[in-house]
Formats: C-alpha cells, sequence, structure tokens
C-alpha cells in the first residue's frame, strides 16, 4: 500500500483484530490481541523487528500480518492516517518560526536499502518538496533515526541533493564541532 507508511499498517492491523494471531519474526510468536495492552505489546514486538530487517523482510511481514488478521489496512480506516494536505503545507512552510525538511518517501528505514531504492526514496521526497513548496529543501530527518537506521551513503546521497542538516532521533546533547549529519535530540 504505497499511500500508507509500514508503521502505520502494522498498527491498523493489529488494532483491528480481536484474535490470538501467530506470526514468524526471528521466531514464532503467539499474540493474542484481545485488549489494549496485548495489542500494545504485540505491535512493539512486531515495530521492533521490522525497524531491524531489511525492506524485503519488513515487506514480508507487512503482507504476512495482513494475512493473518485478515485486514487489509486502508487510510479510509482511520482519520488518524491521513497525510497534510500540500496547501496546508504551504501554508506552514510560508510562516517564519517553521523550517519544512524531508522525511522519506515511504518512511522506510534508510540504512536497509539497497542503493537505488535509497537514493529513490530520498530524492522523491525531496523532488516532491522541492516542486510543491517552491524553493529547495535543506533539511531532512532520518526516519526512526537511531543509530542503524541511517549510514556514510545515505548522508553521501543526501548532500548530494544539498541537504545541510539531518538530525538523529538518537537521545543526547550535541557539541558546536557535532556534524550537522549526526546531531542527537
Amino acid at each position: 500500500d504505497f499511500y500508507r507508511f509500514w508503521v502505520d499498517i502494522i498498527e491498523d492491523c493489529i488494532n483491528h483484530t480481536n484474535k490470538s494471531i501467530n506470526i514468524k519474526l526471528e521466531k514464532k510468536y503467539n499474540f493474542s490481541l484481545l485488549t489494549n495492552n496485548e495489542k500494545i505489546r504485540a505491535l512493539s514486538k512486531i515495530k521492533s523487528y521490522c525497524k531491524s530487517v531489511n525492506y524485503v523482510e519488513n515487506m514480508r511481514i507487512i503482507n504476512d500480518l495482513q494475512k493473518i488478521t485478515d485486514y487489509k489496512a486502508s487510510v479510509e480506516h482511520a482519520k488518524n492516517y491521513e497525510k497534510i494536505e500540500w496547501v496546508d503545507l504551504i501554508e506552514m512552510n510560508s510562516e517564519e518560526n517553521f523550517t519544512i525538511g524531508g522525511h522519506s518517501l515511504y518512511h522506510n528505514i534508510l540504512s536497509q536499502l539497497d542503493s537505488t531504492r535509497l537514493e529513490k526514496e530520498i530524492s522523491c521526497s525531496l523532488d516532491l518538496l522541492n516542486i510543491n513548496l517552491n524553493e529547495n529543501i535543506k533539511h531532512y530527518s532520518y526516519p526512526e533515526g537511531q543509530e542503524n537506521h541511517f549510514n556514510e551513503e545515505t548522508i553521501n546521497i543526501l548532500k548530494k541533493h544539498k541537504i545541510i542538516c539531518s538530525p538523529s532521533a538518537i537521545p543526547g546533547l550535541n557539541k558546536v564541532e557535532t556534524d550537522l549529519f549526526y546531531l542527537k535530540r
């Protein structure tokens, strides 16, 4: 589903299921999904696993989960999965207190992508912003943003696209000399 982020598809499938499921991650798991707490535990484990594997394995999990839950995730099922409209983003961008940056096309973990898919994920997301906002985007944020979610190849492609800063989501403090592609939050 190219109109939804993988994390949202997982959440949608789990939230709309009230039974036990069996799914293979690094090993086979059985998750009861009868209560909110059980759903939260299952979501946490499945998302954590998906953040640690390559794109192909991630898509296998998504497809398996939709089959197992007998639920086809769809943006029509929940208002909180809607994306911002361009007119709203353009208005936000006109405010001096906002800086709009890239964040990928489909929220894939950038370090898990092959070179071709990585280039497409970054370039398409930036092209869409550059064209629709009528300016060159200079900032980026790595999806998920942990240490293993970006790498030198990611940074080199961002720099090729004239990105000057891409903070991580790694907690910590920055020093004046901290590289702008390794900033902590």
